[in-house]
């Protein structure tokens, strides 16, 4: 997992290249399967999330769209319940797999078996460990962007508003064709 830290003036620094990195570079190396961690320079806090959010955008703006609008515009719509959703059957996997784990280590089977099943075990935690940071990471950035969103249409509505207002002040105005009007104009 690559380690980055966000400086005061918003330069970003892998720590791991000793050398500065940009949110393309970022986007990057996350489509070729790469992990990140942001963390602020000053407070050591995990700022992953509102990094990931800023590369999303800069995909966006880039006419790389990272998921359909509808797609994303439904994950804010239900908060993440989509995503709970369709991990569920991870989690109901796992539990299975502890209790048959448990019932075969206190049955006492070979030392190799016993050996076989606490490594599985353990990398099954880690898989999950993993999973459940990726879930995080996506549902984190999910709920930074419903501000966004609002922020969009309140600013759509703005535009409407004055457009319309725009075009009533036109259809107000007197025409300069009309050279009657031109000529009460001048006197």
């Amino acid at each position: 997992m690559k380690t980055i830290k966000r400086y005061p003036n918003r330069k970003l620094y892998d720590t791991g290249e000793s050398r500065y990195i940009t949110l393309e570079e970022i986007a990057t190396f996350l489509r070729g399967g790469g992990e990140v961690r942001v963390v602020d320079s000053r407070s050591g806090e995990d700022i992953t999330t509102m990094t990931l959010a800023q590369v999303l955008v800069g995909e966006e703006k880039r006419s790389r769209p990272v998921m359909p609008g509808q797609r994303l515009m439904s994950l804010l719509q239900t908060g993440g319940d989509f995503l709970k959703v369709k991990l569920a059957p991870v989690a109901t996997f796992r539990d299975e797999a502890e209790k048959t784990v448990q019932r075969l280590i206190h049955t006492e089977p070979a030392e190799e078996v016993k050996d076989f099943l606490v490594g599985t075990q353990r990398a099954y935690d880690d898989f999950q460990r993993k999973a459940d940071e990726r879930f995080q990471t996506v549902l984190g950035a999910v709920r930074n962007m419903a501000p966004l969103h609002k922020e969009i249409e309140h600013l759509r509505r703005d535009l409407q508003e004055l457009t319309l207002r725009v075009k009533a002040l036109e259809s107000n105005r007197p025409s300069s064709e009309d050279p009657a009007r031109r000529a009460r104009a001048r006197h």
